[in-house]
C-alpha cells in the first residue's frame, strides 16, 4: 500500500481538530502532540461493540476517520 493512501485530506484534518475542540496551533511540537493526544482520549471515544454484534473491524484510514463521528 502506498504511503499516500494513509494520508488524510486537509478537510478531514480540520474536521478532526474541530471534533476535539482543538484551540492550539498546528505547529509540530511535543507539547501539541501531548495536548492533542489527551484531547483525543477525552473527546473521541472508540468503542468495540461492533465486534460483539458480528460486524467486522476495518482499520483503513477512511473507516477509522468515520468511526470517530
Amino acid at each position: 500500500m502506498e504511503l499516500n493512501s494513509f494520508m488524510y485530506s486537509t478537510e478531514q484534518i480540520n474536521e478532526y481538530l474541530r471534533r476535539m475542540h482543538w484551540q492550539g496551533t498546528k505547529e509540530v511540537s511535543l507539547r501539541n502532540l501531548t495536548d492533542m493526544h489527551r484531547l483525543h482520549l477525552f473527546r473521541i471515544p472508540y468503542e468495540k461493540l461492533d465486534l460483539i454484534h458480528g460486524v467486522s473491524l476495518s482499520l483503513t484510514p477512511e473507516s477509522l476517520f468515520q468511526k470517530s463521528f
